[in-house]
């Protein structure tokens, strides 16, 4: 370990970290203080900062551990005033800045952030070409290319966890909807959970996600609808995991938009589209048609933006014998007017 110091030793920082690379780092002022102050900080105080990084830079492995606590904000005040500024700047200006990072052994000269992102798409590319739907919304990213019309969002924000501010598990790509200061922003997932094991209550991108235990339901009656997300099981963990996801991506609001703008004349449109020129339409045969169009939309929910949103609210109208009355009767008006 590097002594306590007052002084930056180039050489003596250049000697411990011999042929790794690294020195390029020193070139970064904010970088460079870090260090700086880092190595004006008691054994002590290092040992518990270094740990407490190992520890929660790790979080993955512990999202099913009661015991599970992020560290960092319960590091001593003069601690946290060393180590947050030297982690954003880690992401700030390297690996969200014009340099990237260089280490041995990377896959790209310089890593940036545009690499993981498209690192991302390029790993869940499917069988139909790149996966444009946003992880979060499930909506439209806005691909080009090999890139997405997409930020990469601190899923634990790094104005309160700076120590992942370059974690893999916490970088996730998400359309600019979803990343905007007005949806999640900054917001801190676990807002209602700082206490040992509060990972359990919430969904975590990679490691946990939530469309298998998510469904939707009317809200209103109105004639704009509204739908609300809701649990498929009746257990306490999912409900509020379900509640969390809701506040931090304002899914309800945005959802309802999407289905009274686009996804209930979508459906119709599909329906239309599967209906013979010889058929008598009937409301059996739309519910046949509607079904189907619903189960060909989740074969492809996971890389299609807004097929699981389209399949969902083609079960609410086919469980809803008024909703349905009224899909079908505007497929009936369309038949008539062609």
């Amino acid at each position: 370990m590097l002594c306590k110091s007052k002084d930056f030793d180039k050489e003596d920082f250049k000697t411990h970290f011999k042929g790794q690379n690294i020195m390029w780092l020193l070139r970064f002022k904010a970088i460079k203080i870090g260090i700086k102050e880092i190595l004006e900080l008691s054994n002590e105080n290092r040992e518990v900062l270094f740990n407490t990084y190992c520890e929660d830079l790790d979080f993955a492995s512990g999202i099913e551990k009661r015991v599970f606590k992020f560290n960092y904000p319960s590091l001593p005040n003069d601690v946290k005033k060393v180590a947050k500024p030297f982690f954003t700047a880690l992401y700030d200006d390297i690996l969200g800045g014009a340099s990237g990072i260089r280490m041995k052994g990377l896959s790209v000269t310089n890593l940036k952030r545009e690499n993981v992102r498209k690192g991302f798409f390029k790993a869940n590319k499917k069988e139909y070409g790149l996966n444009a739907t946003c992880p979060a919304c499930l909506g439209d990213m806005g691909m080009v290319s090999d890139d997405g019309y997409a930020d990469l969002d601190h899923y634990f924000t790094k104005s309160l966890y700076p120590m992942l501010s370059i974690s893999a598990d916490n970088l996730i790509p998400v359309c600019k909807v979803c990343n905007t200061t007005g949806v999640k922003g900054s917001k801190n997932p676990l807002n209602d959970y700082q206490h040992p094991g509060g990972l359990l209550n919430i969904f975590l991108p990679y490691h946990r996600p939530g469309i298998d235990y998510i469904q939707i339901k009317m809200d209103s009656v109105k004639a704009n609808e509204r739908i609300c997300l809701e649990s498929k099981t009746n257990e306490e963990i999912n409900k509020n995991r379900i509640k969390n996801t809701e506040w931090l991506f304002n899914l309800n609001e945005r959802w309802s938009g999407r289905i009274n703008s686009s996804i209930n004349d979508n459906l119709i449109n599909a329906v239309e589209i599967s209906l013979n020129e010889d058929e008598i339409i009937t409301e059996e045969l739309v519910r046949n048609k509607l079904s189907k169009v619903s189960n060909q939309f989740l074969k492809s929910k996971y890389i299609v933006p807004d097929m699981w949103l389209s399949a969902e609210y083609a079960r609410l109208l086919l469980n809803s014998p008024t909703k349905f009355k009224s899909f079908y009767f505007r497929i009936l008006e369309n038949s008539t007017t062609l």
